[in-house]
């Protein structure tokens, strides 16, 4: 068993059991968790709430939420990696009604993790990737297009030919997403050359 797989499931031993401790303690107001909780904590209380409850929460704590994203990928704590990785991936989804540049700040570097990022064992998040998917179907108006637009970018940036069947795949399965949105009212050239591009090295990789 390699050192990277031990350490890495060591941090999730470790969130797990912030996790539970978290479970068992009363909620404490999400007021309350912006300024003196722990960032699992923060997510946990994510978790309960709906797109349309983060929406319509005070703008302070919209903010303060959106400061968090900048607070976990500046963070080099690897402690602090699964906590993170759980947070962006809830604030990906829930926060699809707010506006375009809010939304754009936790969408761009969810992309990063998801895809770009080198972790100790491997490229990107699964969990990440799955949001990201799961978002680019559900979401409307501003960020189904801010999904797009920042989705082109890094298809743009990506260098595809020496990546794996698992992370063409991955791609895919997001562009997929985007334009089967019923949000997806005019045609875009650049996802279109991009799903067809990706279909035929996964053929060549098969």
């Amino acid at each position: 068993m390699s050192y990277s797989y031990v350490n890495e499931s060591r941090g999730q031993v470790i969130f797990s059991s912030l996790l539970s401790g978290a479970l068992q303690i009363p909620s404490r107001p999400l007021s309350e968790l912006l300024t003196h909780g722990q960032l699992h904590e923060i997510a946990f209380q994510v978790e309960s709430l709906t797109a349309a409850d983060v929406m319509n929460l005070p703008a302070g704590q919209r903010d303060l939420l959106l400061a968090k994203i900048n607070d976990v990928v500046s963070s080099a704590k690897e402690t602090l990696e699964f906590a993170s990785e759980r947070f962006l991936q809830l604030m990906l989804t829930r926060g699809i009604f707010l506006p375009k540049q809010d939304y754009k700040e936790i969408v761009v570097p969810a992309i990063v993790w998801a895809f770009e990022k080198k972790f100790v064992v491997r490229l990107g998040k699964e969990s990440l990737r799955d949001a990201l998917e799961e978002a680019a179907f559900d979401s409307r108006g501003d960020a189904h297009e801010v999904l797009m637009e920042e989705f082109i970018k890094f298809l743009k940036r990506a260098d595809l030919e020496d990546k794996e069947g698992w992370y063409l795949h991955a791609i895919r399965e997001v562009i997929q997403s985007l334009m089967a949105n019923p949000a997806c009212t005019e045609s875009s050239p650049e996802l279109k050359a991009a799903f067809r591009v990706n279909r035929i090295q996964r053929s060549r990789a098969a």
